[in-house]
């Protein structure tokens, strides 16, 4: 009986997920084919989350997942579960975070919010670091090391699989 519930819980999803409007995806169709797995799957991984940054066009995603990462805890924070939100972003006008319907849809708003106001199509890895310590993004002086224990971490788990 449980088996049957997770099949129609699945299907239901799905449809749903079809449903959507073309452009959520930003490709113009809503073809099963051409949807992101991150998208079909729902969970929410550093890899998965890594997908979208490059589905979106994100610069340094590997820097970006490790934001990810470090303002939800590893995806365990009130924010990330209650409003989908991976990176807090706060929304000043409404005096609260931004709320999203799917996770992915943060990677969208952090590419069209903050990675947006750094005026180019590409840097460096140091620029970029840089370019986030001069945001009032997080006011934590030990921000962009913490990002660079999380990447260092996630190299060091990846060469061990």
């Amino acid at each position: 009986m449980k088996k049957y519930l997770l099949k129609i819980l699945g299907v239901i999803l799905l449809c749903g997920f079809i449903s959507k409007p073309a452009n959520l995806y930003n490709k113009g169709s809503t073809n099963i084919e051409q949807i992101p797995e991150f998208a079909i799957s729902h969970i929410l991984t550093a890899e998965a989350v890594y997908s979208a940054c490059e589905f979106y066009g994100i610069i340094h995603p590997k820097i970006v997942v490790a934001q990810s990462i470090l303002e939800t805890g590893y995806y365990k924070s009130n924010i990330c579960i209650k409003y989908n939100n991976i990176f807090g972003l706060y929304d000043s006008y409404q005096k609260d975070y931004f709320k999203f319907n799917y996770w992915w849809e943060s990677v969208e708003a952090y590419r069209n919010k903050v990675q947006c106001k750094l005026g180019k199509n590409y840097c460096s890895e140091e620029e970029y670091y840089k370019f986030l310590e001069e945001l009032p993004y997080a006011t934590d002086p030990n921000y962009v090391s913490k990002l660079q224990k999380i990447i260092s971490k996630c190299q060091t788990q990846n060469s061990k699989n």
